[in-house]
């Protein structure tokens, strides 16, 4: 079995309004609506990672606010996603 370690963040600018993406055609879920994800790095944190991906994905900067209690799920294939 293979674990994937990913990240969901949540952004929001001062007005309260939500960061929303739309995911590329070729992706899984093409064209939905999500929020920033991506994998963690060897070694690095969930809150570093998030933000990362918010870097990498908008140019914005941001500040965690608030995490979660980690989720995982197995996939059809039998991967782990935390």
């Amino acid at each position: 079995m293979n674990t994937f370690f990913t990240v969901h963040a949540v952004a929001k600018n001062d007005r309260g309004e939500y960061l929303l993406l739309q995911r590329a055609a070729h992706r899984a879920r093409p064209l939905k609506w999500n929020c920033v994800t991506g994998y963690v790095q060897d070694h690095e944190s969930a809150e570093a990672g998030a933000l990362r991906e918010l870097k990498e994905e908008t140019g914005l900067e941001g500040k965690i606010i608030k995490t979660t209690e980690p989720h995982w799920t197995e996939d059809e294939e039998g991967n782990r996603w935390v």
